[in-house]
């Protein structure tokens, strides 16, 4: 099946993923291309192409979300610079990491294993915390945690206040970034279901401004990732259309 070729039914079948998909990432802040890239895979595609087109569709889906977000004044604009900044470089760092997988042959694999852990591990996390909620509605902000506890002690300069009371190193805050960047550029996801807990338990931001800021970042990162790896033909445009039909 090449980039530009798609039966009917799948057409049909993406259109329908998309809608699915469209409606969890404007609730979640969650792009869904952990299914894009996986879904690529399982279809005999290589991982640079899995990844490239999990990247194309994040950067149309939170396009489309990155407007209604700011609207309801929703996004950061000050820390979505900085994760701007870290994402960028992080998807750089994890791009260059993946071909260098692809060389020897190893792609495939690390990447479908990576994807399994990781999502196993943010779920747990997820299911362990929705039994003690930490907010009680979403203009409220996250109560402090012990990960913000441990986060305020690295006091290198320049600092970043919240409303909340803490301080940031923002050195801490672009090596946040840069992590889940390189994650981003080695799986092709727009790394919100990493994100969005960062934001809200690590700098105890409000759940809809963890949510719209990270959209916001979202945006201009995966713009540069879908470009580099346009570059080398790794967008599967067949399946992404359809899909981003349907999301829109």
């Amino acid at each position: 099946m090449g980039l530009f070729e798609l039966s009917i039914p799948l057409i049909v079948l993406f259109v329908m993923f998309g809608l699915t998909v469209g409606i969890l990432f404007g609730f979640f802040g969650m792009g869904g291309s952990f299914f894009v890239t996986p879904s690529l895979l399982v279809l005999g595609h290589s991982a640079p192409t899995a990844v490239g087109t999990g990247l194309a569709f994040v950067f149309w889906t939170s396009l489309t979300a990155t407007v209604t977000h700011r609207d309801l004044d929703h996004i950061d604009y000050r820390i979505g610079l900085l994760l701007i900044a870290g994402m960028t470089t992080g998807i750089e760092i994890g791009r260059r990491v993946l071909l260098l997988l692809v060389d020897i042959g190893l792609a495939d694999i690390v990447v479908s294993v990576l994807y399994v852990v990781l999502l196993a591990a943010v779920g747990v996390f997820v299911i362990q915390d929705g039994r003690q909620p930490a907010i009680e509605n979403e203009s409220t902000v996250v109560n402090q945690s012990t990960v913000t506890s441990y986060l305020e002690q690295v006091s290198i300069p320049p600092m970043l206040s919240f409303d909340t009371g803490v301080k940031i190193s923002v050195w801490i805050i672009l090596l946040i970034a840069v992590v889940i960047g390189s994650i981003s550029g080695f799986l092709g996801v727009g790394g919100g279901f990493l994100m969005v807990p960062a934001l809200m338990y690590g700098l105890t931001m409000p759940g809809a401004v963890a949510v719209g800021t990270d959209i916001f970042q979202i945006t201009i990162s995966s713009a540069y990732g879908s470009f580099v790896y346009g570059q080398r033909g790794s967008i599967h445009f067949a399946m992404l259309l359809p899909l981003l039909a349907g999301s829109t």
